[in-house]
């Protein structure tokens, strides 16, 4: 497996308009470019060419990206410590049946309710998102909400987007967790050395002001 440098550079708007109430930067392996940043004055938003299991929609977004996001709580956390997570889902279904209508939109308020079960489980989902709040007693909450597109019914490459509160930080973890979901990363069989990913996670807090 080869291994290559990862950096961060903020980087001008399109146009070379600047604004004062938003930055923008770009991630970059082998200087090749994979991973947008938009940085506002409450959130920011990391977008990239992913690769995600669908079948695994749930797992991923309500046991594996909290782990990341309390990245100082221990592997066990999610498994024997009691939390919740509430919020809300849009998902965007595949009608395979329907040619007049391929696609149906579907909202629910609450993640949890018989309706939203129902579609996921019966249903074939192309597009999702989901806002999000994971609450621990012990590590205390995270605010969050992740869209991504199910490349079964796109041509282009599946997009992949989360956004998280801008007083939560970005660590060295959060990257690497999004590197494992990341197209580029898998097509060409690549991995990125720990340290560097830090270092170049501090610059990039540095530059933007996110860093706590």
């Amino acid at each position: 497996m080869a291994q290559y440098d990862f950096e961060i550079h903020v980087v001008e708007e399109r146009g070379g308009e600047q604004r004062p109430d938003r930055s923008v930067a770009q991630g970059y392996i082998d200087e090749k470019p994979f991973l947008l940043i938009v940085v506002t004055p409450r959130t920011y938003t990391l977008s990239w060419a992913g690769q995600f299991n669908f079948q695994r929609l749930e797992r991923e977004l309500f046991h594996e990206l909290p782990l990341v996001l309390w990245h100082n709580a221990p592997r066990w956390a999610a498994r024997f410590l009691p939390f919740r997570i509430f919020g809300s889902a849009a998902l965007v279904t595949a009608n395979r049946d329907s040619e007049d209508e391929p696609f149906s939109l579907r909202r629910f308020e609450k993640i949890g309710s018989p309706e939203y079960r129902s579609v996921l489980r019966n249903q074939r989902i192309a597009f999702a998102r989901y806002d999000l709040k994971f609450w621990s007693g012990l590590f205390g909450h995270r605010t969050y909400s992740f869209t991504a597109a199910n490349p079964e019914y796109y041509s282009e490459s599946s997009t992949l987007a989360l956004q998280l509160q801008r007083r939560h930080p970005p660590t060295a973890e959060l990257f690497s967790w999004l590197f494992d979901r990341s197209k580029f990363m898998r097509e060409n069989n690549l991995r990125l050395d720990p340290h560097v990913v830090e270092k170049q996670t501090g610059l990039f807090l540095r530059e933007t002001g996110l860093h706590a």
